[in-house]
Parts: C-alpha cells; sequence; structure tokens
C-alpha cells in the first residue's frame, strides 16, 4: 500500500511540474524600459508599445535592463507571484534583446 500512496504523489508532482512548463507566452512584443523607483516598491518596469507596464521578475542572466532601453521581448505571467509595486503585471521573461 506504501508503494501505490509513493506512485500516486510522484504522479501528481509529475502532472504539476509539467503544468508549469506549458505556460501561456507573450511573444513578440516591443517597449520602453522606465524607472518607476519614484513608486511604492517599483524598480525598472516595461512599458509596452500598446500602453501595457509588466513587471519583470524573472529575466534572463545575460540581459541587464537600463532606464530608456527600447526592447524586444516573449514573456509568460506569474500569476504566483505577488508584489509591492502596484504597476502592471509580474512577469518572467524568456527572451529579450535590445532593438532601435
Amino acid at each position: 500500500m506504501k508503494t501505490i500512496a509513493k506512485i500516486i504523489i510522484i504522479s501528481f508532482a509529475i502532472i504539476a511540474m509539467g503544468g508549469s512548463c506549458n505556460e501561456d507566452i507573450v511573444k513578440n512584443k516591443k517597449g520602453l524600459v522606465r524607472d518607476f523607483s519614484g513608486l511604492d516598491g517599483c524598480g525598472l518596469l516595461i512599458e509596452l508599445d500598446d500602453g501595457k507596464t509588466i513587471q519583470p521578475f524573472e529575466i534572463i542572466p545575460e540581459f541587464t535592463l537600463k532606464e530608456g532601453q527600447r526592447v524586444k521581448l516573449s514573456y509568460s505571467l506569474m500569476k504566483e507571484v505577488g508584489s509591492t509595486c502596484m504597476k502592471g503585471d509580474i512577469v518572467k521573461i524568456v527572451k529579450i534583446r535590445e532593438i532601435n
């Protein structure tokens, strides 16, 4: 009986991990990096060309955001993460590059 319980628990864990791998990714958005450190809990955010603002929570390590930088990016929403900054959705940036 203990073996069956372990198999069930492991199966649920695998299914849960698989769900997080199938994130909805918003692709090929362009925007401007802006410094919102004047707002409580905020820092560098990205204002997308469509008017939406996003909070980068995770970003690929080889890229550094800078105030005034134009970027093209792909991201996924991080609904399970909270923030004290009340401006924009919290996101994981999966692809980003600087553009003119």
